[in-house]
């Protein structure tokens, strides 16, 4: 997956390792704690994962609040540090030639974000084939301070081999990681594997 922002763009993937409640604070991006070796997730999550950030200057649009690059930004964050952190690095994926493709994101705004605002983004599997070769991912953005619901980010991800130039089933060690995800409120337990798209486009029929 390549990196960048924006409605239908792809954006690599990263995590923290564990943490109280799975984030850190600083006065800027949270920034991931080393840990030696690979974590690997044997059992479904009970809490969401969740990562904390704070609202930047050059996050703001002319409104005075943070502006929706900003949001798909810090989605992708979280999804790079969630794999990061359970051994999928950016040097495996180059080892293996393969990457997650966004193909669709979906932004949903409920409340303002105001400069310096600290936030909570967590990370949860909304749908998926059963071979994982395509998910939905939810990132919900809520207000530190309250835990009130400012916004919502909803993406499809396909795996992309990078020599073949072709979406794929992911290998089983990184298909676990996902499977076992904290699945998001209301998503179904099973969901019905879909044949794989032959072109991105396609991926709108995932089931949810």
């Amino acid at each position: 997956m390549c990196p960048g922002s924006g409605e239908g763009g792809c954006a690599f993937f990263s995590q923290l390792p564990a943490h109280p409640r799975g984030h850190v604070t600083n006065l800027g991006h949270a920034e991931p704690v080393s840990r030696a070796g690979p974590v690997r997730i044997l059992a479904a999550m009970s809490q969401p994962y969740e990562q904390e950030f704070r609202a930047r200057w050059v996050d703001m649009d002319f409104n005075q609040h943070m502006r929706n690059a900003a949001f798909l930004g810090c989605s992708e964050e979280t999804r790079m540090r969630y794999l990061d952190a359970n051994g999928f690095t950016m040097a495996e994926f180059v080892k293996r030639r393969l990457g997650p493709v966004v193909v669709e994101d979906k932004l949903t705004y409920k409340r303002e974000l105001a400069l310096l605002e600290p936030f909570v983004v967590d990370l949860a599997l909304a749908a998926a084939t059963e071979d994982m070769r395509r998910m939905k991912v939810r990132n919900c953005f809520k207000r530190s301070v309250d835990s009130e619901l400012c916004a919502t980010v909803e993406s499809i991800v396909l795996w992309f081999d990078l020599a073949q130039r072709k979406p794929v089933v992911p290998p089983p060690d990184l298909a676990d990681g996902w499977h076992h995800l904290r699945r998001h409120q209301g998503a179904a337990a099973d969901l019905v594997p879909r044949p794989l798209p032959r072109d991105p486009d396609e991926a709108g029929d995932l089931q949810h």
